[in-house]
């Protein structure tokens, strides 16, 4: 039998080590572990610094233990009191308040990254591994895609590439698409600027949330507003975010 510990149980020193020697082994888990308290303030689900300092704290016990890393996000809501009216990770859009401030704390890949590097050169010998909640699932919006958790498993922060590809499907017709090279999620890039060489606009219409505006003779600019519900772009995801028809000379 196998048991969670929370850094906090480290304090307690003869309890804590009366617990894990009548366990076959623990795991130490150092995420999500306070809410977040006002709107306006930081979501950390988990410290790597606080991550490292409660390792070394629990090697002193001599017993092997794995630890709990992060990958998932979630969204939370917030009343007019800045009190915590839901939470939510996964399923339909909950019914919150119209007016609810909603923020969304998702899992940093980058400082998992840097422990699991760090970790791998240099760690208490009772560090016996880690486990990861949750792995990614190709339905989870507010998780991991796998290529990031790849490059996080070998210490290294995901690759991020975000592409603005231009097509031309038909003379005097241009189509700008967004596609996502890299590795992990990307956000919705606002402002997106695009010009062209020769042909006067004579219609354009934004997609994907981006709406159209001018910006020169031969210049648009494309600008979306952020919501708490928007999906990132996903690595190898492509979409179309506007059109230009230009007069053809």
């Amino acid at each position: 039998m196998t048991i969670t510990a929370l850094p906090s149980w480290l304090r307690h020193d003869d309890e804590f080590s009366r617990l894990i020697k009548a366990t076959d082994g623990y795991v130490l888990q150092v995420h999500s572990l306070e809410p977040p308290r006002r709107p306006d303030a930081e979501i950390l689900l988990c410290d790597p610094e606080a991550a490292q300092r409660w390792v070394e704290s629990a090697s002193r016990f001599g017993r092997p233990f794995r630890v709990a890393l992060p990958t998932y996000g979630y969204v939370v809501a917030f009343g007019s009191g800045s009190e915590i009216v839901g939470v939510s990770a996964e399923g339909p859009r909950p019914s919150w308040p119209r007016d609810a401030a909603i923020r969304v704390a998702r899992s940093d890949p980058d400082a998992m990254a840097r422990l699991v590097r760090n970790w791998t050169e240099d760690r208490p010998a009772e560090l016996a591994g880690l486990i990861w909640y949750r792995l990614p699932a190709a339905g989870d919006r507010l998780n991991w895609p796998w290529p990031a958790f790849r490059a996080v498993l070998e210490g290294r922060a995901p690759r991020r590439e975000l592409q603005t590809v231009r097509r031309e499907p038909e003379p005097g017709l241009i189509e700008i698409d967004l596609v996502n090279a890299g590795e992990t999620e990307m956000p919705w890039p606002s402002p997106v600027d695009f010009r062209w060489k020769e042909g006067e606009m004579l219609a354009a219409d934004g997609l994907a949330g981006y709406q159209v505006h001018p910006a020169g003779p031969r210049g648009i600019r494309l600008q979306r507003g952020a919501s708490a519900w928007d999906r990132p772009l996903r690595p190898g995801e492509r979409r179309m975010v506007a059109w230009l028809r230009l007069g053809v000379p």
